[in-house]
């Protein structure tokens, strides 16, 4: 007769209750507990690509390369490049001007006979009395200098039209001296002709990539992530997510502290090797060619009156400018501006309704100009630009509008002096390029096809675009006066 062999019985039963002790052996029942919502410690910040996104100013561009011309200014004064020292009453003397007044202009000077500069008034004399209002000097013959061939500066003769007029006091080098028509007999010869020049500025597209990957398995791993809201759906839509976060990130950093290269070359698919391409930021264009505002450890209210200044000196007209920096530099404003308001007003307006205290700026009119104030994340966070002091940055920028011409309409078009352009024409749309690289991988919405036979999947993302910014002299870079 057979016999049956039973596994021993297995008899967990034990004297005692259902306490910690019990609790911690089978802890494998606990059911897991989580936080319904997935908490990013780093959130979304403001930047400069959103500020243009949210404002409309995206375009397209035809080329990788766009020139703009620009006419200078028709006004320009001349400096001395050595001191007068003093001259009789109505007595005709020399002035030595800076080189870069003539070679700028291709050797000629920047002042003709027949020309009258004005004097200041701190440095003249009629009769003894010192003068309150600039004295005309007017150009009587011109010489270029042979002192040093290298730096040919130029001599001007000129001569007092109020046959008073003492320079009591040496005009010091340096000085700036403004330059207008002069004054003329009947019957007299005619003036010198001028011209006036150009400029041109070259705007360049930026490529910049990135790219996720994910190994087969994964997104058909079920994970806690899913269930949390804002978790996405599976491991696909995070990897995503942070590829497309890195390349705002990317152009956000190009567009304010990209650079032309000139000095990295990258081979292409046939071992060719082609020049990687930047767009010149924000910063690197004002801080060459913008109007450079320093002010003292903390930007104060009485700083904002440089503003219209330095937009008078530009021909700017508009009563309105944006002011985007750091949160230093707008806290240090902001706590100036409190203590400007309790000096006049004695605080009382800091007061809202239910008399709780508040302070928040968003505009600032001062010197006829309205300053709206926004913060530039970018600047002021730990991990990138504040590191190198940029918190304390701000940049200002007159609400103008330029004429630029859509070269695919052949129309003009009036738009804001900073905009972002894509390139994209021909049928190529290089605004943002998703593509993925798919291998043996069963990934939905991936291509039905494989371009290896590694059970994975990658995608590149690839972007090409123009930081447009016109009329960069009209706009203003604001920064301490210790990075000097």
């Amino acid at each position: 007769m057979g016999s049956v062999s039973n596994p021993a019985i297995i008899n967990s039963t034990r004297q005692g209750s259902f306490d910690a002790k019990w609790a911690s052996v089978y802890s494998i029942l606990d059911f897991p507990k989580y936080f319904p919502e997935l908490v990013k410690r780093y959130g979304k910040l403001f930047e400069i690509f959103d500020i243009l996104r949210a404002a409309g100013q995206i375009g397209t561009c035809q080329s990788e390369t766009i020139t703009q011309f620009e006419q200078g200014s028709p006004e320009r004064y001349v400096t001395l490049h050595s001191a007068t020292g003093t001259v009789a009453a109505g007595t005709p003397f020399t002035m030595e001007i800076e080189e870069w007044n003539t070679v700028a202009n291709g050797g000629t000077s920047a002042v003709s006979v027949g020309d009258k500069l004005a004097i200041p008034a701190e440095y003249c004399t009629i009769s003894s009395v010192k003068c309150t209002l600039p004295e005309w000097v007017q150009v009587t013959a011109i010489a270029n200098t042979t002192a040093n061939p290298n730096e040919p500066d130029t001599n001007i003769t000129v001569k007092p039209l109020n046959q008073l007029t003492t320079i009591a006091v040496t005009v010091p080098a340096g000085t700036r001296l403004m330059v207008t028509g002069g004054n003329y007999a009947a019957g007299s010869g005619g003036a010198q002709p001028k011209t006036n020049g150009y400029y041109s500025r070259t705007f360049r597209t930026s490529i910049l990539k990135e790219a996720i990957a994910i190994e087969g398995s994964q997104q058909s791993s079920e994970r806690y992530l899913e269930h949390l809201q804002g978790g996405g759906v599976g491991i696909l839509s995070e990897a995503t997510i942070q590829g497309e976060f890195r390349l705002d990130r990317s152009i956000n950093y190009e567009m304010l502290m990209g650079g032309v290269v000139d000095n990295l070359t990258m081979n292409n698919r046939y071992n060719v090797a082609n020049s990687a391409r930047g767009t010149l930021g924000m910063l690197p264009q004002l801080n060459a060619n913008g109007c450079l505002q320093y002010f003292d450890t903390k930007y104060t209210v009485s700083d904002l009156n440089n503003i219209k200044k330095a937009f008078i000196s530009q021909g700017v007209v508009e009563t309105s400018a944006k002011l985007f920096a750091g949160n230093d530099f707008l806290q240090g404003l902001e706590d100036n501006a409190l203590d400007y308001i309790k000096e006049y007003s004695g605080g009382s307006n800091l007061l809202d309704n239910l008399g709780n205290l508040g302070a928040k700026f968003r505009t600032i009119t001062k010197g006829g100009t309205t300053i709206s104030l926004h913060e530039l994340a970018s600047l002021s966070n730990p991990n990138t630009l504040a590191n190198y002091g940029m918190s304390d940055f701000a940049m200002i920028i007159p609400d103008s509008q330029v004429t630029v011409r859509d070269t695919m309409e052949g129309s003009d078009m009036k738009v804001d002096n900073l905009r972002l352009l894509y390139k994209n024409y021909n049928g190529e749309d290089r605004t943002r390029i998703m593509t993925p690289i798919p291998g043996v991988n069963g990934l939905t919405g991936a291509p039905n096809f494989a371009v290896d036979s590694y059970d994975d999947a990658s995608w590149q993302l690839l972007t090409e675009f123009m930081l447009a910014f016109y009329k960069v002299n009209q706009c203003i870079f604001a920064r301490p006066s210790s990075v000097l």
